[in-house]
């Protein structure tokens, strides 16, 4: 079993359009048991990119997904589109077919082979709006491909056939939806090689200080999701400087039999031109024991990013986590 990708909050997600985030905590907008916010797109505004980490023939892929009332979706209304390098693959849009006072809208998915031309694949179907949705999509990509969704545990389609794209592999995917100036909001991605269906994602945010201080700002200045504020931050300017904070405990009630499937990080940041230190790390501490992932990559350019990774075993046990080691873990981030 391999988590490629999860993410929550908005520091989990880049931009493919757009520059600014639109956050909502509005209950209706999430999963209130999980989440405390979640990212909003519309016509114009910010499209937003999520990384696997790798390229991908096959995956399932999970998402919380709200859709507002009273909406227009074009016949190519991007509701949710899986990219790879080339371009565009894959993708779920609008047929332009509505309900009453936009009461519901009607999808479908299409395939690209050159990254313009768009086949239908597949059936379309109905989405309830002002309504949310956990929904799972299982995606083979190829000549003997194969898909199918489901909104809520229940299939609303499932298709075995020609699934042929540009490159039938895919690296990303944009979350938005182009509608006629309402919102879609989006919470919970999960990708991975196993079925996503019942699997959730909560929100364990900062609160408290933890073993490290060395950066200049405290875990309070970091720890808003529903109001975003990318002014509001932490800096280090010495190398090997370590940051790290408590978190959230987690709630028995929500987990009770279940497994813990992964450790999800996330954050948004940037390296100064010209800066030293060059690179920022992951910090994981747990048990006493420091671990930091690899460098993670931003150029040195002053540009603000994303990142986040999936940290499936605990690395001081090998073997996967439990309520009380996530409890007990401090995470936080380490200057290079």
């Amino acid at each position: 079993m391999t988590i490629y990708a999860a993410g929550i909050e908005a520091d989990s997600f880049g931009f493919a359009v757009g520059s600014t985030y639109t956050v909502s905590g509005t209950s209706n907008h999430r999963d209130t048991t999980y989440t405390t916010s979640a990212i909003g797109a519309n016509t114009g505004g910010p499209t937003y990119q999520f990384d696997f980490g790798t390229s991908l023939a096959a995956l399932w892929f999970h998402g919380y997904f709200y859709m507002q009332g009273s909406l227009t979706i074009t016949a190519t209304g991007e509701i949710l589109r899986f990219d790879s390098g080339t371009g565009p693959e894959f993708r779920l849009v609008g047929t332009g077919a509505n309900g009453l006072s936009g009461s519901y809208v009607e999808v479908k998915f299409q395939k690209t082979t050159n990254g313009s031309t768009w086949t239908d694949v597949g059936a379309a179907f109905n989405i309830v709006s002002s309504a949310g949705y956990h929904m799972d999509l299982k995606l083979t990509l190829g000549g003997s491909g194969a898909f199918a969704c489901w909104l809520n545990g229940s299939k609303v389609i499932d298709f075995t056939g020609d699934v042929s794209t540009q490159t039938n592999t895919t690296t990303f995917a944009r979350l938005g939806n182009h509608t006629s100036g309402t919102l879609c909001y989006w919470s919970q991605i999960i990708v991975a090689d196993v079925p996503t269906i019942g699997m959730r994602l909560q929100t364990l945010g900062p609160n408290a200080a933890g073993t490290y201080t060395e950066w200049t700002g405290a875990y309070t200045t970091i720890d808003e999701s529903i109001t975003y504020d990318e002014t509001d931050s932490i800096n280090s300017n010495t190398v090997n400087q370590r940051h790290t904070w408590n978190i959230v405990n987690t709630t028995a009630s929500l987990i009770g039999n279940n497994a813990i499937r992964a450790l999800c990080q996330s954050l948004r940041g940037q390296v100064a031109s010209g800066s030293t230190p060059t690179n920022l790390q992951f910090m994981i501490r747990t048990a006493s024991t420091d671990y930091t992932s690899p460098n993670l990559g931003f150029a040195a350019d002053s540009v603000k990013r994303s990142a986040h990774r999936v940290v499936e075993l605990n690395p001081n046990t090998g073997v996967a986590w439990t309520s009380a080691n996530i409890d007990a873990v401090e995470v936080g981030v380490k200057a290079v």
